[in-house]
């Protein structure tokens, strides 16, 4: 072996050597991970199931400055189950039904299942997600997957190649029969990877009554192998809760990162799992909620001193000086415009109003919102911007007036 291999081989060796006695709370706890062997988390669990209008590909055609119309808001309803825990969708004018799921994220699908409480009248479903900048914003798209039949489930397998950006809902579409697809379960499976740890949760202040832990995008067990897994569990506060999390692998796209909620009396406490990884643990002094790893590398008091003297982000950005009032006024403030009008407009609105420096309104009645200006009728058709004017009087209306920020905010005239 000649000298440069010699030497190409030993720092292979010790990269690897070096590797291996990384901490491995910088690498999702690979270490003390143990990688899922079922079906992992099924994410149609943290989907709303919806029903839609199947002959609506599109959704609004408002742009960023129109006006949404009231029928545009709300491109689906909500499909619950029957008494007999069945989904079945209505029937459109045309006969056709369609069943879906929308979640709050973009969601990238490896997988989608319709489990049947009974055999189909239909032989097939066309099956679309949605594809747009916003969820109202976009068009229904047929997602390319093949349909795998047996016995009691239709499955759909999505390649990376053909759903590439993620979309926050899909519906299967049905043709029209004389007898309604009845559907027992929706199952849909994206293509993290799913590893389960084992975490602790304490209370500085136990509560009287037991606080339930939910888990968002998993699954939690108890610390005993006998438990089922589930999306929630009950712990009682004058102890510590030991259980087992099956969490999504972090990575770059955050739709399915692993959330715990603890429903603690009167608020909400959320902690990532990624978070408790990534540092061993994670204190919130709010609620005085400590969740780590177990076992513990770090106790609540060692963590506490370890991060004596930060600022929460929160707290830095307000202490930073571009973020004053003041700061904003020497940045953005004229002073030759202290004596000229100021013009005012609502947020997403292109009605305008003028202000004068004696608190004189001035406006246009014929400005609807968002440049909708099909019906102007005639009086409207005036050449000055501001035909109108709303002049308010204070006093005999002789008095010398003045301008300042009452209260060091509010901009009003004053006698």
């Amino acid at each position: 072996m000649c000298r440069q291999s010699i030497i190409r081989f030993c720092c292979v060796t010790a990269c690897l050597a070096a590797l291996s006695h990384l901490d491995s709370s910088h690498y999702c706890q690979a270490n003390d991970a143990t990688e899922a062997t079922d079906d992992a988390v099924d994410i149609a669990r943290f989907a709303q199931v919806t029903t839609s209008e199947p002959s609506r590909m599109f959704g609004t055609k408002a742009s960023r400055i129109q006006e949404m119309p009231g029928e545009d808001v709300f491109l689906e309803t909500e499909l619950r189950p029957d008494a007999g825990g069945r989904f079945i969708p209505p029937a459109a004018a045309d006969g056709r039904r369609a069943i879906g799921l929308r979640w709050h994220e973009m969601r990238l699908l490896g997988r989608l299942e319709l489990h049947w409480a009974a055999p189909p009248a239909v032989a097939d479903a066309e099956l679309q997600y949605w594809s747009g900048e916003s969820a109202w914003q976009g068009q229904w798209k047929p997602l390319p997957a093949p349909l795998e039949k047996s016995p009691g489930v239709w499955r759909w397998r999505i390649r990376d190649k053909d759903q590439t950006a993620g979309t926050v809902r899909v519906r299967w579409v049905f043709p029209a029969a004389k007898q309604p697809p009845a559907i027992e379960r929706i199952a849909a499976y994206g293509r993290s990877k799913w590893l389960w740890h084992e975490l602790r949760a304490a209370l500085d202040k136990p509560t009287d009554r037991p606080v339930r832990i939910e888990v968002y995008n998993g699954k939690l067990r108890k610390n005993t192998a006998l438990d089922v897994a589930a999306t929630g569990l009950d712990w009682d506060t004058q102890y510590g809760a030991v259980f087992k999390v099956l969490y999504s692998e972090p990575q770059q796209n955050k739709a399915e990162r692993t959330l715990l909620r603890f429903m603690l009396p009167g608020k909400m406490i959320t902690a990532a799992v990624e978070d408790v990884l990534a540092h061993d643990c994670v204190y919130m002094p709010e609620a005085g909620l400590f969740v780590s790893i177990n076992p513990m590398r770090v106790t609540k008091d060692e963590y506490l001193k370890r991060i004596a003297g930060r600022k929460k982000v929160l707290d830095e950005v307000r202490g930073r000086p571009d973020q004053t009032f003041a700061q904003a006024m020497r940045v953005t403030h004229n002073p030759v415009q202290d004596a000229g009008p100021m013009l005012l407009s609502l947020a997403c609105d292109n009605r305008k109003f003028q202000a004068d420096r004696d608190g004189t309104l001035r406006f246009d009645l014929c400005d609807k919102p968002d440049g909708q200006y099909d019906d102007l009728v005639a009086i409207c058709m005036t050449p000055h911007k501001f035909a109108f004017q709303l002049k308010p009087t204070f006093g005999d209306g002789r008095g010398r007036l003045s301008r300042h920020l009452d209260g060091g905010w509010l901009p009003k005239p004053t006698i």
